[in-house]
């Protein structure tokens, strides 16, 4: 379980959100929207520990965060552009990441490669990538690890239809009891394809 108890979030004066209260359950997928600006982001950087809460707390099972520079636990991430080895190549900058997972010896990154047709790209640089494929790798590291919680914003951004499809269908196969997805996405039908609940931002 994700909460959100009693938030606010300002950045000087202004105020992004105010004695904010959100609870996201496992076995669910959920949908932030709002217009640009309204807080979507900010609040999905809060509940991975990215960014701290101006007062109220941010929890994962009763656990605060950010409460001794912890963050969130078993979880893949897309939050605007995770940044990379811009001179290692596709292959070496998974390698590296998976050197880091505590779920290493689970993850099969040939497998990723075939499934987001990237096998032919693994030895091309990450700074000559194209921005659809720099997006495929941004879902692979978040994904590869199997872990409980997916906080993805924006994830369909650069894919074309085929790859934008085989990925709802991947989303709606992940989820089950023990997950929490937690998505935007300015594409409207994929909200309502996907979410079993919709937030929306004033």
């Amino acid at each position: 379980m994700l909460e959100i108890i009693n938030g606010t979030k300002k950045y000087g004066t202004k105020v992004i959100f105010e004695n904010l209260n959100l609870k996201f359950l496992p076995g669910k997928i959920y949908g932030l929207v709002g217009e640009n600006g309204s807080g979507k982001t900010v609040i999905m950087k809060c509940l991975c520990g990215y960014t701290s809460l101006t007062s109220g707390g941010v929890y994962q099972n009763k656990k605060k965060l950010r409460n001794k520079d912890n963050f969130i636990e078993s979880a893949g991430i897309i939050i605007e552009n995770p940044k990379f080895m811009e001179d290692f190549t596709l292959m070496e900058n998974l390698e590296i990441i998976k050197s880091y997972s505590d779920n290493k010896k689970q993850i099969d990154i040939e497998y990723w490669l075939n499934f987001y047709d990237l096998y032919k790209y693994k030895d091309k640089k990450y700074r000559k990538l194209s921005l659809g494929t720099k997006q495929k790798l941004y879902l692979i590291q978040a994904f590869m690890s199997n872990p409980n919680n997916l906080i993805l914003d924006e994830c369909f951004n650069g894919l074309d239809e085929k790859m934008a499809i085989k990925t709802r269908e991947f989303l709606k196969s992940y989820i089950k009891d023990d997950r929490i997805i937690i998505l935007t996405s300015h594409i409207k039908s994929d909200i309502e394809e996907l979410c079993d609940e919709v937030i929306r931002l004033n």
